[in-house]
């Protein structure tokens, strides 16, 4: 067990005393062998016993001991009790564990008490098997009990509705009480060789936390499950071999601390696979025409092979686009999009002409798996009676011309 009892302050500068602070986090190994903690340079007495004929408290050898002697005098009402320092602000993570273990059995009331004077109470029922071996206790607090209140006091009872004389030793260890939580601030994924993921990561409390939980989905907002888990590792990255290519899958990590205690799950992180060597491909399966009158539509059809598409509308994802080259020698870049309207599932590229003459084209994609393009291909673009997109005139930008200089004479109905 670790050696050290911890108590995490925040101040409240309303008033100068220091009863006016609150704790956001409590923490004992009962290392040091006393009863008491030394808290604003006072000695503090956190376990007492209402009843010294049925509970013997001592502290030694790294646990705290209950000396449990049920008898003919032993009430119901009879109690063990822990009194934090200060008022524990219990809002982030709100949750006690401890570690616990029992020469005998028995059945535990413990009840957490919020507010000083009571102001509210959540009681949790445990059997103690009494096998002497250690278990791992998490009980979580319910927010609309303790509302405004601070956590304040934990009472254990023990065998309230039994008159059976009984006795033996009880051990507790590593006591937590809200705070403490452990984070993954930082999540990256890299794949290496087209299908082997390689993950890293940091941890808020790095000395703390016993294992990570890794898990993969195929959706970015799924939840943590046994069905979904990949591994367990004490390190801090994580290679998963092996996936199959032009995959894309999402991974979370969640942290488990010595008391085996899990907490939040990271943020997602997305990998996608590529078959190693391979580039990804576009195919123009559909010209419309190899003339084109001015102004008017040329459109194509593409397909797209080997790649690993997740979001199309992303061009970190998947990048689709064509280099036009007009007879003058001008370049412009023009993008293609998905297009699913009524389940259409194509990929499309639309442009116009503004010259006449002979357009030179080709096309360009980017993936994960590389980047590749297709030989340059043509069209030429054939006079039309249209007069292209409206401009704003560089003679008078209170007027509109038309793409090749004819004026614009608008229309439009007048209200006063």
């Amino acid at each position: 067990m670790n050696t050290r009892r911890f108590l995490f302050l925040v101040l409240c500068f309303l008033a100068p005393l220091a009863s006016n602070a609150q704790i956001t986090g409590f923490f004992d190994d009962f290392s040091n062998g006393s009863l008491d903690t030394l808290w604003q340079d006072n000695s503090v007495t956190l376990w007492t016993t209402n009843s010294t004929n049925t509970f013997g408290l001592s502290e030694g050898s790294g646990v705290f001991t209950i000396d449990y002697s049920r008898n003919a005098q032993s009430t119901s009402t009879d109690y063990v009790r822990f009194a934090a320092p200060e008022a524990v602000n219990v809002s982030e993570n709100p949750k006690i564990r401890f570690s616990i273990r029992s020469t005998v059995t028995s059945t535990m009331l413990a009840r957490a008490v919020f507010g000083s004077r009571g102001g509210a109470n959540q009681d949790f029922t445990i059997d103690l098997i009494g096998n002497n071996e250690w278990q791992t206790i998490s009980l979580d607090l319910d927010p609309t009990l303790f509302g405004s209140f601070n956590f304040n006091y934990l009472f254990f009872y023990f065998d309230q509705n039994s008159t059976s004389l009984r006795s033996g030793d009880i051990e507790l260890d590593d006591l937590k009480i809200a705070g403490f939580t452990i984070k993954i601030p930082s999540f990256d994924a890299q794949t290496i060789n087209g299908t082997n993921v390689v993950l890293s990561w940091n941890s808020s409390d790095s000395a703390g936390t016993k294992l990570y939980k890794v898990y993969r989905s195929s959706e970015t907002d799924f939840t943590p499950t046994q069905a979904n888990l990949v591994t367990g590792t004490t390190k801090n990255t994580f290679t998963n071999q092996g996936l199959d290519a032009y995959q894309t899958y999402f991974y979370k990590v969640v942290p488990v601390d010595t008391l085996d205690e899990e907490f939040e799950a990271s943020s997602a992180v997305m990998a996608q696979t590529y078959e190693n060597g391979v580039l990804p491909e576009v195919t123009v399966t559909q010209v419309s025409a190899t003339e084109v009158p001015k102004y008017e539509e040329f459109a194509l059809d593409l397909t797209l092979s080997n790649v690993a598409i997740y979001n199309p509308y992303d061009p970190t994802d998947i990048d689709v686009y064509a280099r036009f080259t007009s007879p003058e020698g001008k370049t412009l870049r023009i993008n293609a999009f998905y297009d699913n309207y009524n389940n259409a599932d194509q990929w499309r590229l639309y442009f116009s002409p503004d010259q006449l003459g002979t357009w030179n084209y080709k096309l360009f994609i980017n993936d994960i798996g590389g980047s590749d393009s297709t030989v340059t291909a043509t069209f030429t673009s054939v006079a039309s009676e249209h007069h292209g997109p409206l401009l704003v005139s560089d003679l008078n930008p209170d007027y509109l011309i038309y793409n090749d200089g004819t004026p614009f004479y608008g229309l439009s109905v007048y209200y006063p």
